[in-house]
C-alpha cells in the first residue's frame, strides 16, 4: 500500500517502518476498499504517520482522547508551521479528526465517560424541549 502511495522508496519505507504501521495500513486498506481516491489516502496516510510519531504509538495500545487532543495542539502550533496554512486551527482539527477515526477503526480510542442527561440539565432532542417538536413539524409542512 505505501509503495502504491509514495513513489519515493524512502518515503514508503518510513511509512512501512514507522510506529504503528500494521494498524495504520489495515485502516488505509478499509478506506481504499470503501474508495477513498489516492490523493485521499496519501493525505490521511501522512496525518496518520505524524500522529504516530507525535504520540509514540505502537500497534495495540488504547489511546485516551486527550492525548489526542494534545499531540493535535502541538503540531498545529508547532515552531515551523506550514507556509500555506493560513492559521493552526485546520491543521489541528485535521489531524484530530483523522487520527480518532483511525483509533475508533481500530478499536483503541478510548473516549471519556459521557456525562448523563440530569447531571448536564439537557434537554430531550436536539436541543429542543418536548413541545417544540409539534411546532417544528407544523412549520415544515
Amino acid at each position: 500500500m505505501f509503495k502504491t502511495l509514495y513513489r519515493c522508496a524512502r518515503t514508503s519505507a518510513r511509512h512501512e517502518n514507522g510506529p504503528a504501521a500494521r494498524s495504520r495500513l489495515a485502516y488505509l486498506e478499509q478506506l481504499s476498499a470503501g474508495g477513498a481516491t489516492l490523493h485521499c489516502l496519501r493525505a490521511n496516510a501522512g496525518v496518520l504517520y505524524r500522529a504516530a510519531v507525535c504520540m509514540n504509538l505502537d500497534d495495540s495500545s488504547p489511546v485516551e482522547r486527550t492525548a489526542v487532543e494534545k499531540a493535535a495542539t502541538e503540531w498545529a502550533h508547532r515552531k515551523f508551521l506550514n507556509a500555506m496554512a493560513s492559521s493552526p486551527e485546520p491543521t489541528e482539527k485535521e489531524l484530530r479528526y483523522i487520527t480518532c477515526r483511525w483509533l475508533r477503526f481500530a478499536g483503541r480510542l478510548q473516549e471519556p465517560a459521557l456525562a448523563s442527561p440530569s447531571e448536564e440539565g439537557a434537554v430531550v432532542g436536539r436541543g429542543r424541549g418536548p413541545g417544540t417538536h409539534g411546532a417544528a413539524r407544523q412549520s415544515v409542512r
